[in-house]
């Protein structure tokens, strides 16, 4: 179905303690529909982030279960000019930029947790 409205395949995010036991579950899959079903396991570990458009994230947090397990955030990115720089006009801004110092901090506002 994914193919036919011309999407890529699917990104499957898994705790790095069970990718090789979801790869394995993927094959045998494969083996018993006899399918050519395209997918990427990307193992993503808590303290990383995965950019999935410019500006938001999946943000894996620490879970407690009888087997690895881990959830799953989606988070936005905002950057906002710095307090100590307001008021100044964009060239000043402009110049602090090309010298090389940040002039927006991030912050991250959860969308689904």
């Amino acid at each position: 179905a994914r193919a036919i409205h011309r999407l890529s395949p699917p990104v499957f995010v898994v705790p790095p303690a069970i990718e090789s036991r979801v790869r394995n579950m993927m094959a045998a899959c494969r083996s018993v529909g006899n399918s050519n079903f395209r997918y990427q396991i990307l193992p993503l570990q808590v303290g990383d982030m995965l950019q999935i458009r410019s500006n938001v994230y999946v943000r894996p947090f620490r879970t407690h279960h009888s087997v690895p397990s881990q959830g799953y955030e989606i988070v936005v990115r905002k950057r906002k000019l710095k307090p100590e720089l307001h008021g100044l006009p964009q060239e000043e801004l402009n110049a602090i930029r090309l010298a090389g110092r940040e002039v927006c901090r991030s912050h991250f506002h959860f969308l689904v947790c």
